[in-house]
């Protein structure tokens, strides 16, 4: 949402609702939710009816949706809201489908050094012992020196089952490189990031020291040299900030990293407004009321809002839905204890830029 009091800026004929949307079937899997209920467009809620095998066929008629579950344990509950447009196929679980199949992957690594797999990490021990569990499959390993001046990547490594792997990348690894990032906007407290997403769908993160408001310039971040990287992986180099996170491909120069400045919120129990230079693809609320046992979540993207003809992320009142358990009251804004607001735009394996913010316009419940 660009330059304006709030996100009424943006052109107004992005706002206007598609002509003649093509209709699409959108599959939905259900399983032990309290409620589920979808909405065509705007227009009335009506509960979703999976079939012997959790599944329904929701046919959308009106180009985008709003999909509402339930999770209600009799001791916390969760509320669900997603306003999109994806013609894709969401699970819908309270119970959780399990992480799969884990396998053991251990060997010698070099003394002190970080062995990643998927999204986890495990430092070798004083002799260079390391064992790591991970979901089976095939996966990129990576080895990185205690001090991180070396990496040792082994490709497509079978982990169908337990296997030994030695990673000694003092002796066999390739020099990583340093960069020194040219940090835009703000940055009172910011720690540099530097990630690899490889083909396998294994994420390796090296973070280095945070530095403070009167640290001087922000320190370097090691990056991956070229020479171990293959075309498709992703590697960019990132900046954490206190509310604000951006992201930049890395390339073989420093990178320029501009960091946003945080939303600032309108917040009633309708819908929320914010006001941004930023043109949000994605959109989150998090609301923690007093008088609920657990949290309600809405969410929406930027393409929902234009097909809808609005700027604000709205609030639907679940409880008006039909099925909605009895036991659960409306969420009231005067009783809310804490929320949460979160934006983001881009892909975080490539150009990537998110903000959280609890920061709110004047005259607002407190929480």
């Amino acid at each position: 949402m660009r330059r304006g009091v709030f996100a009424t800026a943006l052109v107004s004929s992005v706002l206007l609702p598609a002509c003649d949307p093509e209709p699409f079937t959108l599959v939905v899997t259900v399983k032990d939710t309290s409620l589920v209920a979808y909405r065509d467009g705007d227009g009335e809620w009506k509960p979703v009816e999976p079939g012997t095998k959790g599944r329904a066929r929701l046919r959308i008629s009106n180009g985008y949706y709003s999909l509402a579950w339930v999770c209600d344990s009799g001791v916390s509950s969760e509320a669900h809201v997603v306003h999109s447009t994806m013609v894709d196929e969401p699970r819908i679980s309270c119970s959780g489908d399990g992480a799969g199949a884990l396998v053991m992957l251990e060997g010698v690594a070099s003394p002190s050094s970080t062995v990643y797999v998927q999204d986890r990490a495990t430092v070798a021990g004083s002799f260079g012992n390391y064992t790591m569990f991970v979901n089976a499959g095939y996966h990129d390993v990576l080895a990185v020196s205690s001090d991180k001046s070396q990496v040792l990547i082994q490709r497509d490594v079978d982990l169908h089952r337990d296997r030994q792997l030695d990673l000694p990348v003092d002796d066999r690894g390739v020099p990583m490189l340093v960069q020194t990032p040219t940090v835009v906007g703000p940055q009172q407290s910011v720690s540099l990031t530097s990630e690899l997403f490889t083909r396998n769908g294994d994420h390796v993160t090296l973070t280095a020291v945070s530095v403070g408001e009167d640290d001087g310039p922000a320190t370097s971040v090691p990056v991956l040299p070229p020479s171990v990287l293959v075309e498709s992986d992703r590697h960019v180099v990132g900046v954490n900030g206190e509310l604000c996170v951006s992201k930049v491909r890395a390339g073989t120069s420093a990178p320029r990293i501009e960091v946003p400045a945080s939303p600032k919120l309108l917040l009633d129990p309708a819908e929320t407004r914010w006001s941004s230079e930023v043109d949000w693809r994605y959109v989150r609320l998090e609301l923690n009321p007093d008088n609920w046992p657990g949290r309600y979540t809405i969410s929406a993207t930027r393409e929902w809002m234009e097909e809808a003809g609005t700027d604000a992320l709205e609030i639907p009142e679940l409880y008006l839905v039909p099925g909605f358990p009895s036991n659960l009251r409306p969420v009231g804004f005067g009783d809310l204890d804490t929320w949460e607001f979160y934006v983001e735009r881009g892909d975080p394996a490539t150009s990537f830029s998110s903000c959280t913010t609890n920061d709110h316009s004047p005259g607002l419940p407190e929480g």
